[in-house]
């Protein structure tokens, strides 16, 4: 009798074993899967591209605006808590985020959306930088009597995005806002013009090419930012669609660049008349801070030189 007792176990371990090891391959499997496809989506949208016979800045432009609409933008506590300085570079890939914003379970900034657009333009062989640019606040907070000496504190006034090189010149791509900047004929401008007319508030020269998306904002029930956004929908662009999933608020809206920008400027706009800038959002663009090559994630300090010898602001560390 033991001895079958005993045999009856050691059957039932093998088969609990072995299920256990069938349900983590069979997980495994599901996840390479879904990267696979989210990889197999994007070749066959780069088919469809060569097909039309489109030239590469037509590609770029359309690479940005497929990132644009499968992106969650969002301050849900609930969604990974990931973004560009805390991003495991080479572990973690584009087509990994694309699934993670269809799960509903990453949102991104303008860090993460740079990011992510890097790897797809690397993916597709195109060389580009990631540019961060605008402010950043060392403040020191009054301290209690417990800590007579205060707290510093860091406030970022920046905003980050994608420049595509493309016969030697740099053309602005960004995702976060869907735009990339053109003369006013509809040719794409250069960076580097860009910049010096920024400089010289000679904005009439500059077209900015929004294409409105459907955006798709997390957060979580209780923010003050869920009450400020639907303040601003309520007198903004187009009615909003808001519900709740898994306790987090889910916010749908058709907006533009002038609307997302808005926010940005008014933070901004104290700064930009302390240095004589207009007040325009793309002034920040003349406060360097960092730029990286996006295909490797390495430095390019000689780039940087060549902005910082146009806007003549030099760089924040």
């Amino acid at each position: 009798m033991p001895i079958k007792i005993f045999f009856l176990l050691f059957v039932f371990c093998l088969l609990f074993v072995f299920s256990c090891k069938e349900h983590q391959q069979s997980a495994q499997i599901e996840s390479v899967a879904l990267v696979s496809s989210e990889e197999k989506f994007f070749v066959s949208f780069l088919d469809s591209l060569k097909q039309t016979g489109a030239n590469d800045y037509q590609v770029v432009n359309e690479i940005r605006k497929y990132l644009a609409l499968k992106l969650d933008h969002g301050e849900s506590l609930d969604s990974l808590a990931l973004n560009y300085y805390k991003m495991p570079w080479k572990e973690l890939s584009g087509f990994h985020c694309l699934e993670l914003f269809e799960k509903n379970t990453l949102t991104a900034k303008c860090g993460l959306t740079s990011y992510v657009l890097a790897k797809l333009y690397d993916y597709a062989g195109y060389q580009n930088y990631i540019y961060n640019c605008g402010y950043v606040d060392h403040v020191t907070e009054l301290g209690s009597a417990a800590n007579i000496a205060g707290r510093e504190t860091v406030r970022y006034l920046t905003h980050e995005f994608n420049l595509v090189e493309l016969q030697g010149k740099l053309y602005v791509q960004d995702a976060f806002f869907n735009i990339a900047i053109h003369h006013p004929d509809d040719t794409p401008k250069d960076f580097f013009q860009l910049l010096t007319e920024i400089k010289e508030k000679n904005f009439s020269e500059i077209q900015i090419k929004n294409s409105p998306i459907v955006f798709e904002y997390w957060t979580d029930s209780i923010s003050p930012v869920m009450y400020s956004l639907m303040q601003e929908i309520q007198s903004g662009s187009e009615p909003a669609r808001i519900d709740t999933l898994d306790d987090r608020c889910r916010i749908k809206w058709k907006v533009s660049y002038d609307f997302l920008s808005g926010e940005m400027l008014i933070k901004m706009r104290e700064k930009f008349r302390a240095e004589g800038f207009a007040e325009n959002f793309l002034s920040a663009y003349l406060k360097p801070l960092h730029l990286k090559n996006g295909n490797t994630g390495e430095p390019v300090d000689s780039l940087l030189k060549k902005i910082t010898a146009i806007t003549n602001t030099g760089s924040q560390d």
